[in-house]
């Protein structure tokens, strides 16, 4: 749940509805974690995802009114393949966003940091998100990250058995994220959790 989210519409903005890959009774597959003010951020990726088919679980627009807000999230995440953790200078501080990744961490789900910035983690989020993947966006535009990021997680979610080998899909043999190779793709780079400590 987005730090500071209520139940309703937040600043006039509304994330988007399901993309046109999505049917609302599909399983959701992604969990976004995020902070309030990176609402933007976390509604492009949405959209990104759901564009190709990939239904998304995403707060304020996917809790059921009159539903208990904690017991959404934690329903979510446990229905979820994997959690988007979008990381940025407002989520690090988020302490629902550390619930969010230490539940899914809880329960084995695949955890991709999408990073906008380089602000240093805490060491509750540092410890969690250790030996996960990441797609540093922090050095340019967003939306020219969100292509890398919805390769990764149609990878992941086609082979959940073997969560760290994204490599391998056809037209993208420079994109990797296994151990501690660092593949860079223009400006964005997928890395291993380890290269980002400290």
């Amino acid at each position: 749940m987005p730090e500071g989210a209520e139940p309703q519409e937040q600043g006039g903005q509304r994330a988007p509805e399901l993309g046109a890959g999505v049917t609302a009774d599909r399983e959701r597959k992604a969990f976004i974690s995020y902070a309030a003010a990176d609402k933007a951020a976390a509604d492009a990726i949405v959209a990104a995802l759901e564009r190709v088919g990939v239904a998304c679980w995403i707060a304020p627009r996917d809790v059921t009114p009159g539903v208990f807000y904690a017991d959404a999230i934690v329903q979510a995440i446990n229905a979820a393949q994997l959690m988007i953790v979008v990381l940025s200078m407002n989520s690090v501080g988020s302490q629902h966003v550390l619930r969010e990744v230490e539940r899914a961490s809880a329960k084995r789900r695949p955890l991709v940091a999408f990073r906008l910035n380089t602000t240093s983690l805490p060491t509750g989020l540092e410890y969690f998100l250790s030996a996960s993947h990441w797609l540093d966006a922090s050095g340019g535009p967003t939306d020219r990250a969100l292509p890398h990021l919805v390769t990764a997680v149609r990878r992941l979610l086609a082979s959940p058995e073997n969560p760290g080998e994204i490599a391998g899909m056809p037209g993208d043999s420079n994109l990797r994220a296994t151990g501690e190779v660092i593949a860079p793709i223009g400006k964005v780079s997928i890395r291993s959790r380890a290269d980002h400590i400290g």
